[in-house]
């Protein structure tokens, strides 16, 4: 039952919002300067309970992220403020936004709470509060009174814009990215970023670089996914190695060869009756055989290193 009586007094809850184009001073830097007229005493409700409710006021307003001006404060132009001229003086002469005006009553055994945010600028009330509590207790009405202090600079706040982020991925990771010509780092990172269209490059060793532009919203997070490509690299051919291995290794077993039989007797066409036969003169050819295999061998041997060296380096990669 109780809940119910509760539910009923959310649904008695009213705001009364005529804002049109006064949430400026929600925008001044500082907290929200307000003040609470004293209000005549009610005749319904005992003043020890009163005074509670007007010190929840209190609390709700500065939980609500008010500035209070206390009543000492002002010079004595709270008492009995309600005329727009001394609304503007509370304004001019203390910096006073708004006033809060508050009623209670009770009625049977019913609690009636009023609030009102006035504007210092017309006196005009921009938010109202309501509401009727039905056998409440002196903490219940404390609790609803303070929420509903606070709830009347709700219409006020203004929010903080989101921020617009730039969220850059690369594949591969670790890539450097230059934004607008500025360095910023290696991807991923997301980074907040000014609204509007930015130039990206994106380089990794071993890779080809990459040009984006990219257009930014405000408030919105924006993604961008970079893949890049590896560089190309030419075919290198073993042939040319092969070939100079395939020439190298004969020509050197032949100058081995060749300088093997040099000062040799020839088999052939030696005449027995002859003193001596003719040699074997093969020192000079059997020497440029062999510096010539060599120099081929060692030229084929190394091209064909540095191609198994490059294709492992890009295997690697």
């Amino acid at each position: 039952m109780m809940r119910a009586r509760r539910w009923s007094a959310c649904a008695a809850l009213t705001w009364g919002i005529a804002l049109g184009g006064r949430t400026a001073a929600a925008e001044e830097a500082g907290p929200l300067r307000v003040a609470i007229l004293p209000g005549a005493a009610s005749d319904s409700v005992p003043p020890a309970i009163e005074a509670s409710l007007r010190e929840s006021v209190r609390e709700g307003l500065r939980a609500g992220g008010a500035g209070l001006i206390e009543s000492a404060s002002t010079g004595g132009l709270l008492d009995d403020c309600g005329e727009l001229q001394c609304l503007a003086a509370l304004r001019e002469r203390i910096g006073v936004a708004y006033v809060v005006r508050s009623s209670f009553a009770a009625i049977d055994r019913d609690y009636a709470l009023h609030l009102d945010l006035i504007d210092t600028r017309d006196g005009a009330a921009v938010a109202s509060f309501d509401d009727r509590c039905s056998l409440c207790g002196l903490a219940e009405m404390r609790a609803r009174t303070e929420a509903g202090a606070e709830g009347l600079l709700a219409p006020l706040r203004v929010d903080a814009p989101a921020p617009s982020i730039l969220a850059v991925a690369t594949t591969p990771a670790g890539a450097e990215v230059t934004i607008d010509g500025e360095v910023i780092g290696a991807a991923p990172f997301e980074r907040v970023m000014t609204p509007g269209r930015h130039r990206l490059e994106i380089r990794h060793p071993g890779h080809v670089g990459a040009v984006q532009e990219v257009s930014v919203v405000d408030g919105v997070r924006t993604e961008l996914r970079v893949e890049l490509t590896p560089t190309p690299t030419p075919k290198v051919c073993r042939l040319p190695g092969v070939l100079a291995l395939a020439g190298g290794v004969p020509l050197v077993a032949g100058g081995i060869g060749l300088l093997a039989i040099d000062g040799r007797p020839r088999p052939l066409g030696c005449d027995p009756t002859a003193s001596a036969c003719a040699e074997f003169e093969t020192t000079w050819s059997g020497a440029a055989a062999l510096v010539g295999g060599a120099v081929l061998t060692t030229l084929g041997a190394v091209a064909l290193h540095r191609l198994r060296k490059s294709r492992t380096g890009r295997a690697r990669r």
